[in-house]
């Protein structure tokens, strides 16, 4: 699937963050419930939230083979919009929530190729969608990029800064 926003984050729940979101959604009116991808040998948990106009699921990444890669370059791309201070606290993040949509990509099939399309229903932009990332940024003190938009909120804002 393809991802259309994270959420940055310091996690302290470690394998419990998905079941604390969870819960969290909860308390606020927000249906959610567990579920998970499978691939071949993989199998990633993952939370199904019931928002419109398209459902999506969130999983935590926290792999140490690309995310602290993925986050130092995030850093350096956001590093003249942020303050020091938020710069610093970005620079502390060990994982980020990616939201998914549920609808499978497009493909294309003949019998010489497959085509998948690099593309996602899942706006982030939604005024649903956009709700539930300031949710989960308040909740988790999350920075949050709009990968869809090229936007990058920090923690607290209701504003978007466009990405370069």
């Amino acid at each position: 699937m393809i991802t259309a926003a994270h959420v940055w984050l310091r996690n302290e729940h470690g394998d419990g963050l998905l079941k604390w979101l969870g819960a969290s959604l909860a308390a606020v009116g927000i249906s959610s419930e567990p579920t998970e991808w499978r691939g071949y040998t993989a199998v990633i948990p993952q939370l199904l939230v019931h928002t419109k106009p398209v459902v999506l699921t969130i999983q935590v990444e926290d792999d140490p083979e690309y995310v602290p890669d993925e986050l130092q370059e995030l850093i350096e791309e956001v590093s003249a919009m942020a303050g020091a201070e938020a710069r610093d606290a970005l620079a502390s993040c060990n994982a980020r929530l990616a939201l998914q949509s549920t609808s499978p990509p497009r493909r294309l099939e003949d019998e010489r190729s497959v085509t998948v399309f690099a593309q996602s229903d899942l706006d982030p932009a939604f005024p649903e969608v956009d709700a539930l990332l300031a949710l989960l940024s308040r909740f988790t003190g999350g920075f949050t990029v709009d990968c869809v938009n090229s936007r990058f909120r920090v923690p607290g804002s209701t504003i978007w800064s466009e990405l370069s």
